[in-house]
């Protein structure tokens, strides 16, 4: 059965590196898992280094979406 996890918090609070050993916990038991990350697609979009840049946001947060609803569609 799919599962949805969301993750939402400050800074270095420890999101990525849950997700990430949740992700191992479940491949263990052939589970495919895929991680939806902004600070990933901030580093598609800067040459994949991790920077903040408020005026890109607007673009961090409409491919955000448009990869949610693909893993939706794809994953009912």
């Amino acid at each position: 059965m799919p599962k949805l996890i969301i993750l939402s918090g400050i800074p270095c609070a420890g999101k990525s590196t849950f997700a990430t050993q949740e992700k191992y916990e479940r491949e263990r038991y052939l589970l495919p898992t895929e991680i939806l990350s902004r600070d990933e697609i901030r580093k598609q979009l800067n040459n994949n280094k991790l920077i903040f840049d408020r005026h890109l946001e607007g673009d961090v947060t409409k491919r955000f979406w448009v990869e949610f609803n693909n893993h939706i569609e794809n994953n009912k």
